[in-house]
């Protein structure tokens, strides 16, 4: 082979050369022009690529959009229908008016959890949920005690508007109020669970009351120590003294004997300051404003998801 290539003339391996070369050449554009066209395209996939994550990022935002559109009136109407029940209950609760209506409002309210129910998320269910519970609480006291919010509401008229009332009506308050008062405090120096038993035992004294104390302990296992006999003297003196107080209003019609008798059961067994106001009515009032304020800051957070907030002040 290497014979033959030296035997050759010079012009023609000039020419085997330059064709070589020629071709050589043409392999290289070839080449060339492959790895342009590669790259142009990987840059055009990755153009589509990032249009592609572009759309759907904005895809996104705009259903977060609208999902916020579709809650922000449901969460409005429940926050609204919450906060009309506490209104609503506390007007009853107050004694200056009979509980109608409160039935509409509730049926409100539950057809506005449900709307919260069906948009979530769960954190607001959650916090639907405890709200319409809170409101149940309150309702339920409200209707269950409305002859004693109404005869509490009596006796605090005659301070605050003594003008719907009579003389008579107005110093039967005043005299009830203060029995009241006493017989709340003497109350609460008793052991709840042995409030019932002297209620009942009213007007037994002495060695009797003693002995009679000391069998409803041993029949019960874990009865806490028995009052003090001073304790206990204070106890019936002051309901007494607020029996005749409460005779006394009967007879000026200052109260019904329902409203006479929820009084007396009450101011016997809760014990407390000498507010005559129920205690457990303030804690379900509470209860229920806690309630309205954590569904209303759930929702701010979900509404606001994402959102720089630190300039937005709470709606009240």
């Amino acid at each position: 082979m290497y014979d033959t290539i030296a035997s050759m003339q010079p012009e023609v391996l000039a020419a085997y050369i330059g064709g070589g070369g020629a071709l050589i050449g043409v392999i290289l554009g070839i080449a060339g022009t492959l790895g342009a066209a590669r790259i142009q395209a990987r840059g055009a996939t990755d153009q589509a690529n990032a249009a592609r994550d572009a759309a759907t990022t904005q895809a996104a935002a705009v259903l977060r959009q609208q999902a916020r559109d579709a809650r922000r009136p449901v969460y409005a109407r429940a926050l609204a229908a919450g906060r009309a029940y506490k209104a609503r209950a506390e007007l009853f609760a107050d004694g200056s008016a009979v509980p109608e209506g409160l039935d509409d409002v509730a049926a409100e309210l539950e057809a506005a959890v449900a709307l919260v129910e069906l948009e979530g998320p769960h954190v607001l269910e959650t916090a639907a949920a405890h709200l319409l519970a809170q409101t149940t609480t309150l309702g339920r006291f409200v209707i269950d005690n409305r002859a004693l919010l109404r005869a509490v509401h009596q006796i605090s008229s005659a301070n605050q508007i003594p003008d719907e009332l009579t003389p008579e009506q107005v110093q039967a308050a005043n005299r009830l109020e203060m029995a009241l008062g006493a017989l709340r405090l003497s109350t609460s120096r008793i052991d709840p669970r042995w409030r019932r038993f002297l209620f009942s035992r009213r007007g037994t004294e002495g060695p009797e009351l003693r002995r009679a104390l000391r069998e409803w302990a041993a029949a019960r296992p874990g009865t806490p120590p028995e009052p003090s006999d001073d304790d206990v003297s204070a106890y019936h003196a002051d309901l007494d003294h607020a029996q005749t107080a409460l005779a006394d209003a009967l007879s000026t019609g200052l109260l019904t004997s329902d409203q006479a008798s929820e009084l007396l059961h009450y101011c016997s067994r809760e014990g407390g300051s000498a507010d005559v106001r129920p205690t457990h009515l303030d804690a379900a009032v509470n209860a229920l404003e806690q309630a309205l304020t954590a569904f209303r800051s759930q929702a701010q957070a979900v509404l606001h998801e994402g959102e720089d907030v630190s300039g937005v002040h709470p709606a009240g």
